[in-house]
């Protein structure tokens, strides 16, 4: 039962990630850098409940490749803003 509610916890996190990386892109190449971090902080909650279950052993067979998934959107997320961060010539 609990392992249950842990696997939905970790989606809705990364769900909530999702909206905000979406809400986040304002044009072609143009981010909202704050949404961005945020949905950034979002995915490292999923990750670190996603991580937990690996832990206790409580991953169900579909669920194998969701904390890849969300590592991957994490490191979009960083990507963003490197990139934004990064000093323009």
């Amino acid at each position: 039962m609990i392992a249950m509610v842990r696997s939905g916890l970790a989606q809705a996190y990364s769900n909530v990630g999702n909206g905000l990386l979406a809400m986040a892109q304002t044009g072609a190449n143009a981010w909202d850098r704050r949404k961005v971090t945020e949905a950034r902080s979002w995915y490292e909650k999923s990750a670190q409940v996603w991580e937990l279950k690996h832990k206790l052993a409580e991953i169900e067979n579909d669920e194998s490749g969701e904390l890849d998934l969300v590592l991957a959107a994490q490191s979009h997320c960083d990507e963003i803003l490197n990139e934004k961060s990064a000093p323009r010539r």
